[in-house]
């Protein structure tokens, strides 16, 4: 399945295992530092096949969310950014239909 923005988007799905002791706050954490962003704070749950876990975020250049979700010992994530914050709000019913249609196999 593919995804392409209607306002200059960037996004990018990521996978990681980890140990069965890793929590989300602990990738989160880890990407708070390495992203450098302005502010963060959670921004809701998206129920569907899969519970993700978004997370908006503000940066100097842009906005955009984390969705982010926990199977066995996968941690999955979408990561959206545009640098235009305005544009953000057209792309979001988009990217969560994109993601209930998501399936995870091993």
């Amino acid at each position: 399945m593919s995804f392409s923005s209607r306002s200059g988007s960037t996004l990018l799905l990521y996978t990681r295992k980890v140990q069965p002791e890793y929590t989300i706050a602990a990738e989160l954490q880890r990407l708070r530092k390495s992203m450098k962003f302005k502010t963060f704070s959670k921004d809701g749950i998206l129920e569907g096949e899969i519970r993700w876990l978004r997370y908006a975020y503000l940066k100097e250049e842009g906005a955009g969310w984390i969705f982010i979700t926990r199977r066995d010992n996968w941690l999955v994530y979408l990561i959206v950014f545009n640098p235009h914050r305005e544009f953000l709000a057209a792309e979001l019913p988009w990217i969560e239909r994109y993601l209930r249609q998501l399936k995870i196999q091993q």
